[in-house]
């Protein structure tokens, strides 16, 4: 597989230098004296086939909308997979 010729520390898991050949979205960019790049990866092993594992790609990918949202902030964390908030009152409500 082509990389940057450096090699991955353990044949389990996956290395910097192992993924340059693959190119996805950003989830971070910055730039200025020391510009940097943050990407999202997610390894694990399951024992589930790929198209068992599709839903559980689609709910990461695209999470389910929030109405009616009162008392609380927050919005959905692509790096946890999980929507955060922050109990601003009391009560709170919120409906997906």
């Amino acid at each position: 597989m082509p990389s940057d010729g450096r090699y991955a520390s353990f044949p389990d898991r996956t290395s910097h230098s192992s993924l340059s050949h693959i190119y996805w979205e950003d989830y971070d960019e910055q730039y200025g004296s020391r510009p940097y790049q943050t990407k999202i990866l997610w390894e694990g092993m399951l024992n589930k086939s790929p198209l068992e594992l599709i839903p559980l790609a689609k709910s990461w990918l695209t999470p389910p909308m929030l109405k009616g949202v009162r008392g609380c902030t927050g919005a959905y964390n692509k790096l946890q997979r999980a929507y955060v908030f922050e109990k601003k009152m009391m009560r709170f409500h919120l409906q997906f």
